[in-house]
């Protein structure tokens, strides 16, 4: 009898025990349920439900703190958010949390120190670090908070232009600086750092860090040349083109300042830097490399004109570097065939060294008719500060506004001397 009573009372506590768990799991549950809904809408009474429901969860705080920043209450929101860090000391992202919201009610300190603690318990990773880093940023203790932030974009490389961009404008475009707080090491940081300067006007640096980084896209390698030019180092980016094309086996020949003028090498649209460049924009003209006849060599440059065609715009180009206040002589030879144009064409030399483009020499202009190879030539003197000068294949200007072309021209045999 006993023993039956005691089997009947063991199971009737297990039951209310069963109950007693059921209820619970369904508060918790609904509570938890309620919390993500508050989280999703950022609705205070869902959130308020589930604390009510189940206090010690840290996902309901949670839902009722992010519920409240959202609404606007910020300092019930920090203190919701304290109670969440209390319940789960151990999870970085709730100090991470913690640390913006005290940040928004402008407590500095606290932001700090939660913004610490969230580093402690995940120090590698990225937005914890440029947290603090912009928080100490903010308190003016710029050492540490570089090291934050570089540290947090060693993490997370997204970071990393983002710091330098930080950098640059904390001390003025300063590379000695910058690159004293950015300390890059690796190729990517010492790419991104270049490709930093590239956009912000200060090519040479970027040609050293370019050096130190080795392996460099395309894309990467036509950007940086171009900001050289555009910048008028010329020398520099010489040294650039010239080391890129040494890589690809056509080291140019630097016993004459201008390259290819045989035209051996090839030529397209998609030449860039010291060769002979095509014009991107070219209506009314084919080009190609003819090998009947030439000048000299295995090649020359037949240029086919079948109808209009803009004289202002050249239709070959070779950037040249040169000697400031020297004597060079230009010379070509030229040939065509059934040519018919009111724009007759001819070689400038331009200087592009300074602020604005001066024409220093320009060829005779080709004649229709002549069916051999003619000599052209050009004499010019360069001024104190010409570094490069630009030569031109291009056309007069016509009386009328339409400027059409007819027939073939070859070029061959370009060389420029220093008298």
């Amino acid at each position: 009898m006993f023993r039956r009573l005691l089997r009947l009372t063991i199971a009737v506590v297990g039951i209310l025990a069963c109950l007693a768990g059921i209820r619970a799991a369904g508060r918790a549950g609904f509570a938890r349920l309620l919390a993500y809904h508050g989280r999703a809408s950022s609705l205070i009474p869902p959130a308020n439900a589930a604390v009510q429901l189940s206090p010690t969860d840290s996902e309901a705080h949670f839902a009722r703190a992010i519920a409240l920043r959202d609404a606007g209450i910020l300092p019930d929101a920090v203190h919701e958010m304290e109670l969440v860090v209390s319940l789960r000391p151990h999870d970085y992202f709730m100090w991470y949390e913690l640390s913006q919201l005290r940040d928004e009610v402008d407590d500095a300190p606290g932001a700090l120190s939660a913004a610490t603690e969230s580093v402690r318990l995940a120090p590698f990773y990225g937005r914890p670090r440029w947290l603090l880093g912009n928080l100490l940023f903010r308190a003016g203790r710029y050492d540490e908070a570089f090291a934050e932030l570089r540290r947090g974009a060693q993490s997370d490389p997204t970071l990393l232009p983002n710091v330098i961009d930080l950098a640059w404008g904390t001390y003025g475009g300063d590379v000695s600086a910058v690159e004293e707080v950015i300390q890059p090491q690796t190729e990517l940081w010492r790419q991104t750092l270049a490709r930093f300067y590239v956009r912000h006007q200060k090519p040479v640096e970027a040609l050293a860090l370019f050096r130190k980084s080795g392996n460099l896209s395309e894309p990467d390698r036509r950007a940086l040349l171009a900001a050289l030019i555009e910048a008028k180092h010329f020398a520099e980016a010489y040294e650039f083109w010239s080391s890129a094309m040494a890589t690809g086996g056509q080291s140019p020949n630097t016993t004459a300042p201008l390259y290819d003028g045989g035209f051996e090498k090839g030529i397209s649209k998609q030449n860039f830097g010291f060769g002979w460049q095509l014009s991107a924009n070219m209506q009314g003209i084919n080009a190609s490399l003819d090998q009947s006849a030439p000048r000299e060599g295995t090649h020359s440059l037949l240029l086919d004109f079948n109808g209009n065609s803009n004289p202002f715009v050249p239709v070959i180009t070779q950037l040249v570097i040169v000697e400031p206040n020297a004597r060079y002589h230009l010379s070509f030879g030229a040939r065509t065939k059934d040519l018919v144009t009111g724009g007759l064409p001819f070689v400038s030399v331009t200087d592009v060294s300074g602020k604005e483009a001066r024409v220093l020499a320009a060829s005779q202009t080709l004649q229709p008719g002549t069916t051999g190879w003619q000599d052209f030539n050009a004499d010019l003197t360069t001024g104190n500060e010409t570094r490069a000068v630009l030569i031109s294949f291009q056309r007069q200007n016509c009386n009328d506004s339409q400027c059409p072309a007819f027939g073939r021209i070859w070029l061959d045999d370009f060389s420029l001397k220093k008298l």
